[in-house]
């Protein structure tokens, strides 16, 4: 998908299709990313640097850490209230319930 959209995206701004990707060093990326096309180059930054150079990620994944622990407890501490143990909480807890965390925003 991105290689068709890069070029129309070049070709309607006028400018030479020659990209360059710049990606972190994160286990996650298919192996042969850098054999997309020819005028397609990535780069993979040095490792722990995202970090360095991202600075405001720091701040936002901080944010998030934050924001789904106090779901997370908050719905443990509702668990044991109504009877469970912290340990059946745990055990039933499972992907969906994450995803669902991370989705449901409850002010």
């Amino acid at each position: 998908i991105f290689i068709p959209q890069a070029k129309e995206y070049c070709k309607q701004n006028n400018i030479l299709f020659k990209i360059l990707v710049i990606l972190d060093n994160a286990p996650g990326y298919p192996q042969h990313v850098g054999d997309m096309h020819p005028n397609v180059k990535v780069v993979y930054m040095p490792r722990n640097t995202t970090v360095l150079i991202q600075p405001m990620a720091q701040g936002t994944i901080a944010a998030f850490k934050k924001y789904y622990l106090r779901q997370m407890f908050a719905q443990a501490v509702e668990a044991t209230e109504s009877g469970r143990t912290l340990r059946e909480f745990c055990k039933d807890f499972n992907i969906l319930n994450a995803i669902r965390n991370i989705t449901i925003h409850k002010s």
